[in-house]
């Protein structure tokens, strides 16, 4: 028998919880407010302005030439959400917070550059064709901005392209020691990095007991970003292990790759759809010695109905590059079309995203 106090306390629970549910439901549907809020606070610098003391928005506002009342309630907002503390005895007065404090990072190891680069305006502005790009089934995040692709958007705005770069490079030095941990590349005479962009991952091996014997390092990449690298490299970059070469070309233009007993595509596939990632498949198949390897690190999505990142990262894929992250079963289907055939499958519990599919020919 249900008496009344227990009914009462099942009604509160369920009110309490509908309201739990509304409040995150508002939350979500707001939730732009607060990337645009951060994109327009890095526009303008905040977090450095501020360095290591308070500011009032009239001074800040005089630096950057803004209205001060509207960069107030800028500011105002952010600080509700721990970016920028505001002083409690005057109004308009702020410093920077344990986050905003982060953001003031700018080196290239940084991961805060994933913070700027998913913040960034264009990034934003093309999930505003999330519709009809499920509508028309043709990614649409960035042809409807005028730019033919993310490349041409990273050409024409050199501090975005920094930042994708220096990302991909902060995922690289954070999985490593994960990846040499799995894998001992000295049974490979020479390795190829397909979209190595700076080189980290060849480097790193390289440097490491597990890739001592290796007898070549070749970082294969677009021109644009092997161009960059011999930028950095004459401005100071520490010289590389004799080992290591690279190459400037497309996945898709030229003939061929260049030959190798092992190849290695990290976060490369998830960037491109199935047929694109057969046609790379198909090119590494005619370059690849006898016996060699092809190890994939990317997303693995999984499980169903729980918060995880490569689902969000899909839809960046879709929008901004025709790509797609993958569930097994998706990645097995691929593979199953291909010339190659699964090894193994690592989904690795000591990664903070990356899984490694190992592949070898078809008999």
């Amino acid at each position: 028998m249900i008496s009344n106090s227990d009914y009462d306390e099942n009604l509160i629970k369920q009110q309490q919880q509908e309201m739990q549910d509304k409040n995150f439901l508002m939350d979500v549907a707001i939730g732009y407010t607060k990337s645009i809020s951060l994109s327009c606070a890095l526009k303008y610098k905040i977090p450095q302005l501020l360095e290591d003391k308070s500011k009032s928005c009239k001074e800040l506002s005089e630096i950057l030439n803004v209205n001060c009342d509207n960069l107030y309630r800028l500011l105002r907002t952010l600080s509700t959400i721990g970016i920028f503390i505001e002083d409690e005895l005057e109004d308009g007065v702020f410093r920077n917070s344990r986050l905003s404090n982060l953001l003031r990072i700018s080196n290239s190891e940084s991961w805060v550059n994933n913070v700027y680069l998913q913040s960034h305006p264009n990034v934003i502005q093309s999930f505003m064709y999330l519709d009809k790009t499920i509508e028309c089934g043709t990614s649409l995040g960035m042809t409807s901005q005028g730019f033919s692709s993310a490349w041409e958007l990273f050409e024409k705005d050199k501090s975005l392209k920094a930042h994708f770069h220096n990302t991909m490079t902060c995922f690289t030095s954070d999985e490593i020691k994960t990846i040499l941990k799995y894998i001992d590349f000295n049974q490979y005479k020479s390795i190829v990095d397909l979209g190595g962009s700076s080189g980290e991952l060849l480097k790193s091996i390289a440097k490491s007991s597990r890739g001592q014997l290796v007898e070549s390092f070749i970082n294969f990449d677009l021109p644009l970003v092997i161009n960059q690298n011999k930028v950095n490299n004459e401005n100071g970059a520490d010289e590389f292990d004799k080992r290591y070469s690279e190459v400037a070309s497309d996945f898709f233009v030229d003939s061929d790759y260049p030959s190798a007993d092992c190849y290695t595509l990290k976060f490369i596939f998830h960037m491109f759809n199935d047929d694109k990632v057969l046609t790379i498949l198909d090119k590494i198949s005619k370059s690849i010695k006898p016996n060699g390897k092809v190890y994939v690190f990317d997303h693995i999505v999984q499980p169903k109905n729980q918060p995880s990142a490569p689902f969000y990262f899909d839809l960046q894929m879709v929008l901004n590059f025709n790509g797609k992250e993958r569930s097994q079963k998706e990645w097995r289907s691929v593979f199953e079309k291909s010339p190659f055939k699964i090894d193994t499958i690592l989904i690795l519990s000591d990664s903070k995203r990356m899984s490694v599919i190992e592949l070898s020919l078809k008999q």
